[in-house]
């Protein structure tokens, strides 16, 4: 019978080695392909953002909601225009100082802090653009902690006459 020579046992041995590193290899890059191609997806094809309803002392105004941590760092960023009854609002899930930077923000824009019962806490009127949207110099607080803050055209909570410690009757929120 003929055995193999030593040298030509190890090759034969090493040639599955070879060939599984080569699909694990192969397999590793397609779920590398797949992770982009889903994460471009995302980009693409970009999901309508979840909008409510709220009415402001008879004007009815549409807010997209800012849920997520992606959502919330995008808020209205990056947009030149947004109609006189539309707005976003951010909902969190404890009472605290939220902070807005207005990077990238193109618009003025009235910024709102309302308490978990939808009492106004705050009211920044007008936050000015910034000479360098990418760069901006200025944040905007309230006073005290805050559940939501709403966004809404810049002149909106004066024209609207909104004060501190108002009420407003926010909708059952998701």
């Amino acid at each position: 019978m003929n055995q193999p020579k030593p040298n030509q046992a190890n090759k034969l041995i090493k040639l599955p080695k070879l060939r599984r590193l080569h699909i694990l290899s192969l397999a590793f890059l397609l779920f590398l392909f797949l992770l982009f191609l889903l994460s471009c997806s995302a980009n693409i094809f970009p999901v309508s953002p979840q909008t409510i309803p709220l009415s402001i002392k008879d004007q009815l105004f549409t807010l997209e909601l800012a849920q997520t941590i992606p959502q919330k760092i995008k808020g209205l960023s990056g947009r030149t225009t947004l109609c006189s009854n539309c707005g976003m609002l951010f909902i969190y899930q404890n009472d605290a100082l939220h902070t807005f930077w207005m990077k990238d923000t193109l618009i003025p824009l009235d910024i709102i802090w309302l308490s978990a019962t939808g009492k106004i806490i705050n009211i920044s009127h007008s936050t000015p653009v910034e000479k360098d949207p990418a760069h901006p110099q200025n944040t905007y607080q309230p006073q005290l902690p805050a559940r939501f803050v709403l966004e809404l055209p810049a002149g909106s909570a004066l024209s609207l006459g909104l004060k501190e410690d108002e009420q407003l009757n926010l909708p059952s929120l998701p």
